[in-house]
């Protein structure tokens, strides 16, 4: 069960198309120090969310093959759910944003990890966030540089500052929400490791094609 929280949902699509594209996205749970519950946060906090994300877009490795296109912001009742008869706060970019990386595109079955870490006891102390793919070199070895990984750190440690907090007199702090625990407990860093993590979901998707050769 899950202590009652709210849901920022970041998404867009890849491939550089509008339609037809496959769906990334990415979550950030926060507990609403104003009132946790009710109805789902004002637009000001989804608009806030959004813009704070564009920044971080422009900042990144994410590849050109990406676009940002949207924030959907909910509560999230004990089931998980969203809770029953609730609404979703939409906040999209006009246009939508594409990221910087012209080079070195990743497969879409691979992406960098952001850890959120609550620190302390390690019962409901993790979260994890796989970000749209990137655009940067990676040695044969798999790994990509240290500085890249330094930056994608210290960048999504200013989303996270600068994306929530107060907004209309709620202050929404995220937080790594536990199942198991019923716990939201505060991300006080992200960790960003230089080596690429499978995305089981997008790898189980790829149709292989073989090709034969008689000896």
């Amino acid at each position: 069960m899950y202590a009652g929280h709210h849901l920022f949902t970041l998404r867009g699509t890849l491939g550089g198309a509008a339609t037809g594209a496959d769906m990334w996205q990415i979550g950030i749970r926060c507990e609403n120090v104003g009132a946790v519950g009710g109805s789902p946060p004002p637009q000001a906090a989804a608009d806030k969310c959004r813009t704070a994300f564009n920044v971080f877009m422009a900042a990144s490795a994410i590849s050109n093959a990406v676009r940002f296109e949207e924030v959907r912001a909910s509560t999230i009742g004990p089931d998980g759910k969203q809770v029953l008869g609730g609404t979703t706060t939409v906040s999209a970019n006009p246009v939508p944003v594409v990221g910087p990386a012209a080079t070195n595109y990743h497969p879409w079955s691979v992406a960098c990890v952001v850890t959120l870490d609550a620190l302390g006891a390690r019962g409901g102390r993790f979260g994890r966030v796989y970000l749209p793919p990137f655009g940067t070199a990676v040695d044969i070895q798999g790994r990509f540089a240290a500085g890249v990984a330094q930056g994608t750190a210290d960048n999504f440690a200013t989303f996270l500052r600068n994306g929530f907090g107060v907004t209309e007199g709620f202050d929404y702090k995220p937080v790594v929400a536990s199942r198991r625990f019923a716990t939201n407990r505060p991300i006080l860093r992200v960790r960003v490791g230089n080596v690429l993590d499978t995305q089981r979901r997008r790898d189980n998707r790829l149709v292989e094609v073989y090709s034969n050769a008689t000896v």
